[in-house]
Formats: C-alpha cells, structure tokens, sequence
C-alpha cells in the first residue's frame, strides 16, 4: 500500500507541475538542494524514479487483479479493460 501511495502522490505531483500525465520512462523526479526549490514536491518524493516505476507497474500480469488499478484508471494512467480481458 506505502509503495501505491508513494507513485500515486509522485504521478499528482507531475500532472501539477506539468498539467498531464505523459511521464517518460526514464523520468527522475528532482532533488532539490532546499525545499523552498520545489515547495509543492515532499522531501519523501525527492529523486523518486516515477517513468521506472510507472513503466514497471504497466507491465505487471496481475495488476490488472490489484485494488488500485481502478485509482490509474480514473487518473488516466491506464486504459479500462473489459472484464471478458481479466
């Protein structure tokens, strides 16, 4: 669950910053040398690699199974599947 939380504030954290979520699959959020940087962006997210992460998540077999699959899709990160897929 701690792990979902984490990419699911890092993924609104880029949808704020840069108004979609297209993140590039080799996407590193910053670390900023102070928090006065990037005030909106919580220390817990500095250097977290959202495209890694996002990329790993998308490919996973049973996440189409997990509880927060429907949390992506109402962000948009993933397309709905029909039932007669899973």
């Amino acid at each position: 669950m701690k792990r979902f939380m984490v990419l699911k504030s890092a993924l609104e954290w880029f949808r704020e910053k840069y108004g979609h979520l297209e993140v590039p699959r080799y996407y590193k959020l910053p670390t900023p040398v102070s928090p006065e940087e990037e005030p909106l962006l919580p220390k817990e997210l500095w250097g977290y690699k959202l495209g890694p992460n996002l990329r790993n998540l998308k490919v996973q077999a049973d996440w189409l199974k997990s509880p927060y699959y429907e949390t992506l899709v109402d962000m948009g990160i993933m397309s709905p599947v029909s039932k007669v897929c899973t």
